[in-house]
């Protein structure tokens, strides 16, 4: 009986260790989930502004306004850069935080 009391602390340790793995792989999921939903919008939202000049170009565009179109996509690429960049980074930390969270358990 000595055995098992004496042993308590390092279980109580250990499910700590794993309670907040499993806390930290799920904040990490979640935070990828948001990142590439973050992402899919840039992107949707790419696609609807190409189509938009596409419709608006059938009756003509004057410089200014393709030269504006052009600046904001290029404004918009550079965003959606960004934002990969931030999912592949959060990716990362995700799979970090499942490794840690398999060790744990």
């Amino acid at each position: 009986m000595t055995r098992k009391f004496t042993l308590q602390p390092l279980l109580e340790i250990a499910q700590t260790e794993t309670h907040t793995a499993a806390v930290s792989l799920g904040t990490h999921n979640r935070l990828l989930q948001q990142q590439q939903q973050k992402l899919d919008l840039l992107l949707q939202y790419r696609a609807d502004y190409q189509a938009r000049l596409r419709h608006r170009s059938t009756g003509g565009l004057d410089a200014s306004a393709l030269r504006n179109f052009h600046d904001f996509m290029q404004k918009l690429e550079e965003a959606i850069l960004q934002q990969r960049a931030a999912v592949t980074e959060t990716l990362a930390r995700a799979e970090r935080a499942r490794g840690m969270a398999a060790q744990a358990a």
